[in-house]
């Protein structure tokens, strides 16, 4: 806010005493977002931030919630997101031999499809929650067949030397 004293904070998280916290200690509008993203955001933003929420999505709620933030931008508003990637499905394959491990089995699909699931919670918050695993060229794919974003950047273990970052921009 020191930089950008007109700007105004708003946070959504869902788990709620998160949410809580960050709008306690910086004063930010709490914004609801159901876990399905079924409802779009209230309002348009210029800058969206979605840390590590991607990294636990399947398919088929990814790309809902990819629509559902890039909805909320407005006209070249910009979406910054994080997720795991080609780094993330390679440590965590690291030292597991069993072929039994679900992991493994997960990272074997990453190899031939660039995406991978594994569930670990089936209610959740009322939707399947777990880890996923996405290549550049995957997210690439999806950004590709949007016609009203551009990729901006693509970053390999940008988030705590872990996560990729990825930067779209809703054109006007």
């Amino acid at each position: 806010m020191k930089f950008f004293p007109d700007s105004a904070i708003s946070a959504s998280d869902i788990e709620r005493a998160k949410q809580a916290f960050v709008v306690s200690r910086y004063g930010a509008r709490p914004v609801e977002c159901p876990p399905n993203f079924s409802k779009p955001l209230p309002e348009q933003y210029d800058l969206i931030f979605v840390g590590s929420l991607f990294s636990h999505l399947d398919a088929g709620l990814f790309n809902r919630a990819l629509d559902f933030f890039v909805g909320g931008l407005a006209p070249e508003g910009i979406l910054v997101m994080t997720l795991h990637g080609r780094y993330t499905a390679t440590a965590v394959s690291a030292g597991r031999t069993d072929p039994r491990d679900i992991m493994l089995r997960t990272v074997d699909m990453f190899a031939r499809t660039g995406f991978s699931y594994v569930e670990q919670e089936r209610t959740r918050y009322g939707v399947s929650y777990g880890t996923a695993f996405s290549a550049p060229s995957w997210v690439a794919g999806l950004v590709e067949r949007r016609a009203h974003v551009t990729l901006l950047g693509y970053k390999e273990r940008a988030w705590d030397n872990h996560q990729d970052a990825l930067i779209l921009q809703k054109l006007p």
